[in-house]
């Protein structure tokens, strides 16, 4: 019982036929063929389109583990929750061997809204993209959905849905698999439409103090996460950038020593603020460093 759309967001190749092939010979597929409009465009098309109760994304160029919607729809209904995710891998080239995930123990969680919501931001066993998820349709409503022709889509939107979320069931078994590609949206180089991050996070802080104030620590930690992301990327000379350099430069000296005192911070984090105390370009040129060797790693291990 399982509705897959199929969104093709405008290609200009053969996907679109591809898709309409595979209509062919599955009934439960549907395909939208619509303008090129982005991800968050094809996400609202199916958004709009999706007769289901439950709602899940995936992306193009990812893959999953062939019982992840079985997996989250097994969580949802014997928990009787809005929302249930699975663990997630990153993989760096074509034909990655998951088998070698598939004995990996799970672990379930079984959280409120608020202490849920504490999870997605402090990114512990769960992040903010959209994928990997199950949720109730009628979480999403009729006011919440993807911005258009922005770039951090997913941190601009998920934590609204939580919000609406009385029960969220958290498993760590890895089902989702992200492809991580040098031309992808967050592998690219810097370009001034990465601050949306930025605008996203600081949207999300002025959410959380309204509706969550006992929460402002997790999206003052979530805010200078995100700043750290855009900073590892940006120039560290030049003009052109200068003043999103400063901006990013500015959540980072003013959130560093709360987060580095913030014991419910991953350690991960609170290392990159310590480092911070040296000085925002310490962390760029120390972090850069080990994420160029980690990937090196990775890409040799797969």
């Amino acid at each position: 019982n399982l509705e897959i759309l199929l969104i093709d967001d405008g290609s200009t190749d053969a996907s679109g036929s591809i898709c309409d092939e595979y209509a062919k010979k599955d009934k439960r597929i549907r395909v939208v063929h619509k303008a090129n409009g982005g991800l968050s465009d094809a996400r609202n098309a199916g958004l709009a389109a999706a007769k289901g109760l439950y709602l899940n994304f995936l992306d193009g160029d990812d893959f999953v583990a062939n019982d992840m919607i079985e997996s989250l729809y097994d969580s949802v209904s014997l928990h009787d929750a809005d929302i249930s995710s699975v663990g997630c891998v990153d993989y760096y080239k074509e034909g990655a061997d998951i088998g070698s995930y598939s004995s990996a123990q799970n672990e379930q969680t079984v959280l409120p809204t608020e202490q849920a919501l504490s999870r997605l931001l402090y990114e512990n066993n769960i992040t903010a993209s959209a994928c990997m998820k199950l949720y109730r349709r009628e979480l999403f409503g009729n006011d919440i959905v993807f911005p258009v022709g922005r770039v951090c889509e997913d941190l601009g939107t998920i934590y609204k849905v939580f919000a609406n979320a009385k029960k969220v069931v958290i498993n760590t078994a890895p089902k989702y698999f992200y492809y991580q590609r040098s031309g992808s949206i967050i592998q690219s180089k810097f370009s001034r439409s990465r601050m949306d991050g930025l605008f996203f996070a600081k949207e999300q802080l002025t959410f959380i103090q309204r509706n969550f104030p006992q929460l402002i620590k997790a999206a003052e930690n979530r805010l200078f996460v995100e700043a750290i992301y855009i900073m590892m990327r940006i120039p560290l000379r030049g003009d052109k950038f200068k003043s999103d350099r400063a901006a990013v430069f500015g959540i980072i000296n003013k959130y560093k020593l709360g987060v580095l005192l913030d014991s419910n911070a991953r350690f991960d984090i609170r290392q990159r603020s310590f480092v911070a105390m040296l000085g925002a370009r310490t962390v760029v040129y120390f972090f850069r460093a080990r994420s160029f060797v980690w990937r090196k790693v990775k890409r040799v291990a797969q």
